[in-house]
């Protein structure tokens, strides 16, 4: 029996998402804040005797309390990894790559996650438009990216004073100084073709319709089969940019063609679109096309 269940732990899988109201593993939720990408919060974890974990966004797991061990074994890897965990230690999920883990004793985890929206947004003009890999790290001391986890964590505590605007600041310095001490940004992750002219096609329609809406990076990458880690890298090959920068250009072109009807506002174009505000539109209208909006539509009449 004992045999039988420890093969069951080796293959069992399960996907973490800190942003789910319902998690693997009886993991507990206690406060959490989700805002515009950026998800924080405090967490506590049963024993486990041995997991394959994946996560759909990247993810900071935070160790608090006693010093505990943790078995560690990303799926790259050959053999598995024991490491004595300390208070402030991080291990990093880089999405959709599965690690094995295993601990004993209920744990106490801060977790700190970043949609991929939200790394587009965050460093999309940094490291020349080419977003770093990262690869799954157990352990990792950092002091300076320890006192930005510290700012989260008692931002996300406070007594209601800390606006979620003001954390996801943090959450932004914290996201860059992650990527600059840790990214690979001379070799990133290798990708084998592209989408293909079938995929290329049904997701280029796809967001085409759906200019006006929020759109998911898991819905585009379901659309065409695919994982989100899998599908932003193919995107990338076949259309030779993001699919956040791609998305922003096509409803910048669409604007264009609707400022030239004098009946609709510049707000209502912008709202049309998907676009949460005027100066976010105003924003990214000036940023592709250089010149605003308003500007835009002078010069036309």
């Amino acid at each position: 029996m004992e045999a039988e269940l420890s093969s069951k732990s080796r293959t069992r899988r399960v996907v973490l998402d800190f942003s789910s109201d319902f998690l693997p593993l009886s993991v507990r939720i206690g406060k959490r804040l989700i805002h515009r990408g950026l998800i924080v919060g405090q967490f506590e974890a049963p024993a486990n005797s041995g997991t394959w974990v994946r996560t759909p966004h990247l993810s900071m797991v935070v160790h608090q309390g006693e010093p505990c061990e943790l078995g560690w074994k990303p799926h790259t890897v050959l053999e598995p990894q024991r490491h004595v965990v300390n208070a402030g230690q991080f291990h990093l999920f880089p999405p959709d790559q599965f690690v094995h883990v295993d601990w004993a004793g209920n744990q106490r985890i801060f977790a700190v996650s970043f949609t991929q929206s939200f790394i587009e947004r965050t460093l999309s003009e940094v490291f020349g438009g080419t977003i770093p890999d990262l690869k799954p790290m157990v352990a990792v001391d950092n002091p300076v990216i320890g006192k930005l986890i510290d700012c989260l964590h008692q931002g996300m505590e406070g007594s209601g004073h800390t606006s979620p605007l003001y954390l996801n600041h943090i959450g932004a310095m914290l996201l860059l100084k992650l990527y600059e001490t840790f990214g690979d940004a001379g070799r990133p992750a290798p990708v084998i073709g592209g989408l293909g002219s079938s995929r290329q096609r049904r997701v280029v329609e796809y967001i085409e319709a759906r200019l006006g809406e929020e759109l998911n990076l898991g819905h585009l990458a379901a659309e065409v089969g695919l994982t989100r880690y899998h599908f932003i890298r193919a995107f990338r090959v076949s259309l030779g940019t993001s699919p956040f920068r791609y998305l922003n250009k096509r409803r910048i072109a669409r604007a264009q063609q609707l400022l030239l009807d004098p009946h609709l506002s510049i707000t209502e174009v912008g709202l049309t679109l998907g676009f949460s505000s005027h100066s976010h539109f105003t924003e990214t209208f000036r940023k592709i096309t250089g010149t605003t909006p308003s500007q835009f539509r002078k010069d036309r009449r």
